[in-house]
């Protein structure tokens, strides 16, 4: 998995889960949740309804600030179009490396305090997983970095090229060999999610808000 993302995987949507504080038209304040981001495009939840061409300041985490104009809307759910310079672009590849290895259980709350920064492909200090074989048989592996699209492990046992095995929650390919393991590529059916429709995922979330309020 040497290298950097490609094009085309740079403007996938990503589901996530991300709290985020809204100013909408520069009026009004609103907290929501990030369901959906990629560099060009975010989905959110709100309780405060905006409409089409509406223009949106989001801090995400409290921290990164970007902008956009609502595109499209669906209740209390919107998507914001954005246009960002290439450092902040980067910048959301990095939150979303960080999202994506926290759900997998690859890295944890620690380990983002610990190193503020996510390169492309982010080195993980070696975290400790299990890799499942073909076979059902249990490996202990080590998690040398992870992408967007895949992973380096270390790993005793041999690994075929084009095998699929699983670490940790993730199904993925054994594309390479590298210097000190294997580079995997996640499979096609690890990020089906990412062609989802957001609505679904959306009107999950605004339900159970809906309930916790009610």
């Amino acid at each position: 998995m040497a290298g950097t993302l490609t094009h085309s995987n740079r403007y996938k949507r990503t589901p996530v889960k991300m709290p985020v504080r809204l100013l909408i038209e520069n009026v009004i304040e609103s907290k929501g949740v990030i369901i959906g981001m990629s560099v060009n495009e975010l989905t959110a939840a709100s309780r405060h309804q905006v409409k089409k061409g509406d223009e949106i300041v989001a801090y995400i985490n409290g921290r990164d600030r970007v902008t956009g104009v609502v595109s499209r809307t669906m209740g209390n759910v919107f998507a914001v179009k954005m246009k960002l310079p290439k450092p902040k672009q980067e910048r959301l590849i990095e939150l979303l490396m960080v999202e994506l290895a926290k759900r997998d259980g690859l890295i944890t709350d620690s380990d983002v305090v610990t190193e503020k920064r996510f390169a492309i492909r982010r080195k993980v200090s070696d975290r400790e997983s299990v890799c499942i074989l073909p076979d059902k048989q249990q490996y202990k592996c080590s998690v040398i970095d992870i992408s967007l699209t895949g992973l380096g492990i270390e790993i005793e046992p041999v690994l075929k090229i084009g095998q699929i095995v699983q670490v940790g929650r993730m199904k993925a390919k054994v594309v390479r060999r590298i210097s000190n393991g294997y580079g995997l590529e996640l499979v096609k059916s690890e990020h089906a999610y990412l062609r989802e429709d957001t609505a679904k995922q959306a009107q999950s979330i605004v339900s159970r808000k809906k309930q916790a309020a009610a």
